[in-house]
């Protein structure tokens, strides 16, 4: 059995590439610490109200195998990863 291992990382990001797609967003792809990921996949996305402005959250799977998490606040320029889920 595979063991996940959280690590909170809580940076800026330097660039995030979306879509909009019929009313939802889609992270594309991303850079961190000057390495480019690609996402493979969308896992979910959330968006919580109780901030002002609110914070949309989302979770993908990028080109290294890493699941992240990230976080962009309505009206702020700023992405940014909270966390990395390794194997």
């Amino acid at each position: 059995m595979t063991e996940v291992r959280e690590e909170r990382i809580d940076e800026p990001l330097e660039e995030v590439v979306i879509r909009y797609r019929e009313d939802q967003m889609e992270v594309v792809s991303l850079c961190w610490n000057r390495r480019t990921f690609t996402v493979t996949q969308n896992h979910s996305h959330w968006v919580d109200r109780t901030l002002q402005p609110p914070l949309h959250g989302f979770t993908v799977s990028v080109d290294s195998g890493d699941i992240l998490e990230l976080a962009y606040q309505e009206g702020q320029a700023t992405w940014r990863l909270e966390r990395v889920f390794l194997e």
